[in-house]
Protein backbone atom coordinates (compact mmCIF):
# COMPACT_ATOMS: atom_id res chain seq x y z
CA UNK A 1 0.00 0.00 0.00
CA UNK A 2 2.81 2.09 0.92
CA UNK A 3 4.60 1.80 -2.53
CA UNK A 4 1.69 2.38 -4.53
CA UNK A 5 0.63 5.79 -2.82
CA UNK A 6 5.11 6.60 -3.12
CA UNK A 7 5.13 5.91 -6.09
CA UNK A 8 2.09 7.95 -7.47
CA UNK A 9 2.10 11.13 -5.94
CA UNK A 10 1.90 12.89 -9.37
CA UNK A 11 -2.24 12.45 -9.94
CA UNK A 12 -2.95 15.06 -7.02
CA UNK A 13 -0.67 17.48 -8.25
CA UNK A 14 -2.18 17.31 -12.24
CA UNK A 15 -5.61 17.42 -10.72
CA UNK A 16 -4.71 20.97 -8.72
CA UNK A 17 -2.73 21.71 -11.87
CA UNK A 18 -6.32 21.21 -13.65
CA UNK A 19 -8.13 23.39 -11.28
CA UNK A 20 -5.68 26.02 -11.25
CA UNK A 21 -5.56 26.40 -14.61
CA UNK A 22 -9.48 26.13 -15.47
CA UNK A 23 -10.41 29.14 -13.99
CA UNK A 24 -8.21 31.15 -16.17
CA UNK A 25 -9.53 30.15 -19.09
CA UNK A 26 -13.05 30.38 -17.89
CA UNK A 27 -11.75 33.99 -16.76
CA UNK A 28 -10.49 34.80 -20.15
CA UNK A 29 -14.26 33.71 -21.63
CA UNK A 30 -15.71 35.84 -19.72
CA UNK A 31 -14.02 38.79 -19.98
CA UNK A 32 -14.12 38.29 -23.69
CA UNK A 33 -17.91 38.12 -23.47
CA UNK A 34 -18.05 41.33 -21.47
CA UNK A 35 -15.99 42.93 -23.59
CA UNK A 36 -17.81 42.01 -26.41
CA UNK A 37 -21.46 42.82 -24.88
CA UNK A 38 -20.47 46.33 -23.81
CA UNK A 39 -18.80 46.50 -27.23
CA UNK A 40 -22.41 45.75 -29.17
CA UNK A 41 -24.17 47.99 -26.47
CA UNK A 42 -21.87 50.97 -27.57
CA UNK A 43 -22.43 50.07 -30.91
CA UNK A 44 -26.14 50.08 -31.05
CA UNK A 45 -25.86 53.46 -28.98
CA UNK A 46 -24.17 54.68 -32.21
CA UNK A 47 -26.52 52.64 -34.56
CA UNK A 48 -29.88 54.09 -33.42
CA UNK A 49 -28.28 58.25 -33.67
CA UNK A 50 -26.74 56.98 -37.21
CA UNK A 51 -29.73 55.54 -38.98
CA UNK A 52 -27.83 54.81 -42.06
CA UNK A 53 -28.10 51.46 -44.11
CA UNK A 54 -24.68 51.24 -44.99
CA UNK A 55 -23.22 51.69 -41.18
CA UNK A 56 -25.43 49.46 -40.03
CA UNK A 57 -24.27 46.60 -42.40
CA UNK A 58 -21.08 47.44 -41.41
CA UNK A 59 -21.65 47.02 -37.56
CA UNK A 60 -23.39 43.78 -38.32
CA UNK A 61 -20.57 42.36 -40.30
CA UNK A 62 -18.09 43.75 -37.44
CA UNK A 63 -20.38 42.35 -34.96
CA UNK A 64 -20.19 38.70 -36.53
CA UNK A 65 -16.60 38.67 -36.99
CA UNK A 66 -16.05 39.47 -33.40
CA UNK A 67 -18.08 36.83 -32.11
CA UNK A 68 -16.61 34.28 -34.67
CA UNK A 69 -13.35 35.54 -33.50
CA UNK A 70 -14.48 34.49 -29.55
CA UNK A 71 -14.94 30.82 -30.04
CA UNK A 72 -11.66 30.57 -32.16
CA UNK A 73 -9.28 32.96 -29.67
CA UNK A 74 -11.12 33.68 -26.53
CA UNK A 75 -7.88 35.44 -25.20
CA UNK A 76 -6.14 37.24 -28.17
CA UNK A 77 -10.19 38.18 -28.87
CA UNK A 78 -10.18 41.21 -25.65
CA UNK A 79 -7.91 43.24 -27.44
CA UNK A 80 -9.00 42.49 -30.88
CA UNK A 81 -12.96 43.23 -29.70
CA UNK A 82 -11.53 46.72 -27.92
CA UNK A 83 -10.09 47.71 -31.23
CA UNK A 84 -12.60 46.89 -33.26
CA UNK A 85 -15.18 49.22 -30.89
CA UNK A 86 -13.02 52.07 -30.96
CA UNK A 87 -13.14 52.20 -34.99
CA UNK A 88 -16.62 51.77 -35.44
CA UNK A 89 -17.19 54.18 -33.15
CA UNK A 90 -14.90 56.59 -34.93
CA UNK A 91 -15.95 55.53 -38.23
CA UNK A 92 -19.51 56.55 -37.04
CA UNK A 93 -18.60 59.51 -35.28
CA UNK A 94 -17.11 60.51 -38.66
CA UNK A 95 -19.80 60.26 -40.81
CA UNK A 96 -22.23 61.97 -38.51
CA UNK A 97 -19.61 64.94 -38.79
CA UNK A 98 -19.68 64.33 -42.43
CA UNK A 99 -23.71 64.22 -42.92
CA UNK A 100 -24.11 67.42 -40.42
Amino acid sequence: MRRGWESNPRPPDHKSDALTTEPRCSTNLVSAVVVVVVGVVVIVVVVEEVVVGGVVLVVVVVVIVVVILIVVLAVVVVVVVVILDVVVVVVTILILREET
